[in-house]
């Protein structure tokens, strides 16, 4: 998949609000995201797929 075509998923998947399934479609299972800082509940660095329950 090019870059282009991944861009336009993840788009589409965010204007429908379909956050997980973008997930579980375009990121690794080795995923790492790394925010400015810890808030709402969520760490700077998280790594992985896991979901909460």
């Amino acid at each position: 998949m090019e870059t282009k075509e991944i861009a336009q998923k993840l788009a589409n998947y965010c204007r429908n609000a379909e956050f997980e399934k973008a997930q579980d479609e375009l990121y690794g299972d080795d995923v790492v995201s790394i925010e400015p800082e810890a808030m709402g509940g969520y760490e700077k660095e998280t790594a992985g797929k896991k979901r909460s329950a």
